[in-house]
């Protein structure tokens, strides 16, 4: 399956159904570097948006998505909507990561765990003080 088309974003309808095609396939998990381009320099909102909801179909995630996920979380001039999306993939992904390595995975050298309790601390939208909320419920149930 050729992936080339997400380091290419600007027909964003052709990536967003390429992305489609990747979560239909049940590939995402070897394709984690290509959804970290997207996170990273990935120029419309919709894509972003498509790989932090497909996100949450990858079984073994990489440190590096992870750290990707995370930094959308935590941008303040990043739209609220991917930053709650964000939110809502580490409630799901990080559980799994500590599952296989028994550690919360790190954030710029921070625990994950850390870097979500100081967001609270701080003022935040309600709706993605929420979303912080439950990731860390789920990641405490392990």
């Amino acid at each position: 399956m050729s992936i080339r088309f997400i380091n290419d974003h600007r027909d964003w309808r052709i990536s967003l159904d390429k992305l489609l095609e990747l979560k239909n396939a049940s590939v995402l998990d070897e394709h984690q570097r290509y959804l970290c381009g997207i996170l990273r320099y990935g120029g419309d909102w919709r894509i972003k948006e498509r790989a932090l909801e497909y996100a949450a179909d990858i079984q073994k995630p990489t440190d590096d998505l992870l750290e990707d996920i995370c930094a959308v979380m935590t941008n303040r001039n990043t739209s609220i909507n991917l930053r709650i999306l964000a939110a809502d993939a580490l409630r799901v992904l990080v559980p799994r990561k500590m599952r296989r390595t028994m550690a919360y995975p790190v954030f710029r050298g921070t625990s994950v765990l850390r870097v979500m309790k100081d967001m609270l601390k701080a003022p935040e939208v309600p709706a993605l003080r929420e979303a912080i909320t439950n990731a860390l419920k789920a990641m405490k149930q392990e």
